[in-house]
């Protein structure tokens, strides 16, 4: 997790000048040190109310008290800091402590953020999640309390419902995420709105450049003020990958909100003489710092301010060390026409296409020194590319996908799927291996044809290894017998009358024996997932049944 600076520091406004807001903020718990000089004003924790005395101190009282009412032994043994419980059987001398209902005392000689850490914390040890923990806060009142200064133009992208919003689909996209990994990027994020760097989370979002400038920003300033562990460009690079996830939630979910209230700038055009400077003298790369751009003009006889250096960063590719690169160092203007013709015919044919197979198409075709990966080529094409592709991370599944604006992941993919079933049964007469399959869907690795198929063609195709390849066959063509379904049935009524649990061993068992043969091997079934979906595709009797923990088990209502 990144080291967070306070939102207010030494650039902050003390007074209540126009444009200061004073509006309740919700605590970010990955945040703490954001609640410094402010008081709550409301909490909710789960379905119950908090009633609000006055101070963070009142609060954390109130809330230990509401958890040794309904449930005292949570907190028995709870730690708040290693080797002294929470709950002490006697003050400590010469510090500040509470007197709690049943006698017991907590500590409470800290700071402001330590309070709101603490309530945090005793409410995920009492099995509470922080995201049903809603507490809202205020700036004390006095000339000896400062105001956060709000970013209206950002205000916008940090609306409560757009917040949460953000943090489930963290959540829904990255299910191998730990609670706390979500927290760390939904809160990085945000960290533009919460500390002046030079560049506010409106002009990092919208701006064409913005990305790049937040990531200089924030390196910049990592460079000038130093931490104990200081690595200013990875600071700057943890930061711009949850500030690209931001964006690519806003973009998937509320492009209205990327699009609001920015003003259209006419793009300044770049003189001839400058991009033959750059392409003479800067053909391994340019970077945008004040010596590279001072020679840059006088080669060039321009003068580069600071529309001119947007201007040119427009019409150029950055690499992930922020080196820059004309776009015929990339590639030249045949193979740019190549790589969008290619993507633009597998948008018209399949609504989305995998990012790294259009990579692996052109890999030996762009230059290496510019894109050495597939993540370096996603960013060439979104900038190279004129029909608003979006460029997402699939959900549940991570592959990344190209597709058109309007589209859905999934609901492509089930078209996708059904195209699949079709030329399988019709071009390859029910059974083809899966190489075979990934060079007529050439758009798609054989990794993401097999997640579509499993996900979205589950009841009509069957994944099986023939000669140790890997193919997929319609149901038709397995050759079951053509009462297979009255056979399963017929075994499932009979394991349950002599007593035995319908486990996948012991079916499997009784359907080898029923048949005659080693059913997974004679059907060349490759593992026992997909024999399991076969079962159950099969099984038409009454009751209902479904797999659970390898079991066939009956559904009860």
């Amino acid at each position: 997790m990144h080291k967070q600076e306070v939102a207010v520091d030494s650039a902050a406004t003390i007074d209540k000048p126009k444009g200061i807001s004073t509006e309740p903020q919700r605590v970010d718990f990955a945040h703490p040190e954001l609640c410094k000089r402010t008081n709550p004003v409301s909490c909710k924790i789960g379905f119950t109310n908090v009633p609000i005395r006055e101070t963070w101190i009142d609060l954390l009282i109130d809330v230990v008290e509401l958890f040794l009412k309904t449930n005292p032994k949570l907190l028995t043994d709870y730690q708040f800091k290693s080797g002294r419980p929470l709950l002490m059987d006697e003050e400590m001398p010469g510090l500040n402590c509470k007197t709690l209902s049943n006698g017991k005392v907590i500590l409470v000689n800290y700071g402001l953020d330590v309070f709101v850490r603490m309530i945090g914390r005793v409410c995920a040890a009492c099995g509470v999640g922080l995201n049903d923990v809603i507490i809202t806060y205020v700036p004390k009142s006095g000339g000896d309390a400062p105001v956060i200064k709000t970013d209206n133009d950002s205000a916008r992208f940090a609306q409560q419902p757009i917040r949460d919003a953000f943090r489930a689909w963290l959540t829904d996209h990255n299910p191998e995420w730990s609670s706390g990994t979500v927290t760390v990027h939904y809160s990085d994020a945000y960290y533009l709105y919460n500390n002046e760097r030079g560049v506010t989370l409106d002009e990092a979002l919208t701006d064409d450049d913005g990305l790049q400038r937040a990531y200089d920003a924030i390196e910049r300033y990592f460079i000038n003020n130093p931490t104990q562990t200081n690595n200013p460009s990875g600071s700057a690079r943890g930061y711009l990958r949850s500030l690209r996830m931001l964006k690519e939630f806003l973009t998937e979910n509320h492009p209205e909100l990327l699009n609001a209230n920015v003003a259209v700038e006419t793009a300044a055009s770049v003189p001839d003489s400058l991009l033959e400077a750059l392409n003479r003298n800067y053909f391994s790369g340019f970077r945008f710092d004040t010596t590279y751009i001072n020679l840059l003009s006088n080669a060039s006889g321009i003068e580069i301010d600071e529309r001119m250096q947007s201007a040119l960063k427009r019409v150029m590719f950055c690499r992930d060390d922020g080196i820059y690169f004309l776009l015929d160092t990339v590639a030249d203007a045949a193979t740019r026409k190549n790589i969008v013709d290619f993507a633009d015919a597998f948008l018209e044919e399949y609504g989305c296409f995998e990012i790294a197979e259009l990579y692996k198409l052109y890999e030996d075709k762009v230059n290496p020194k510019c894109i050495g990966n597939a993540d370096a080529f996603e960013r060439f094409y979104e900038q190279i590319e004129k029909r608003g592709v979006r460029c997402v991370q699939a959900p549940q599944i991570g592959n990344r996908m190209a597709r058109l604006s309007n589209g859905n992941v999934w609901g492509t993919f089930k078209e996708v799927a059904a195209k699949i079933v079709s030329v399988i049964t019709e071009d390859y007469y029910g059974s083809c291996n899966e190489d075979d399959l990934h060079t007529k869907f050439c758009a798609f690795s054989t990794d993401l044809l097999g997640k579509i198929i499993r996900n979205c063609a589950t009841d009509k195709l069957i994944r099986v290894e023939i000669n140790d390849s890997v193919c997929y066959q319609t149901v038709d063509a397995l050759g079951l017998p053509e009462n297979f379904s009255d056979v399963l049935a017929e075994i499932l009524e009979r394991l349950g009358d002599v007593g035995l649990e319908p486990s996948q061993e012991a079916l499997h068992t009784a359907i080898s024996l029923k048949l005659g043969v080693n059913f997974r091997a004679e059907f060349n079934l490759s593992d026992w997932d997909t024999y399991r979906r076969l079962v159950a595709t099969f099984y038409k009797a009454e009751p209902r049944r479904e797999w659970k923990y390898n079991i066939f088990g009956e559904v009860i209502d």
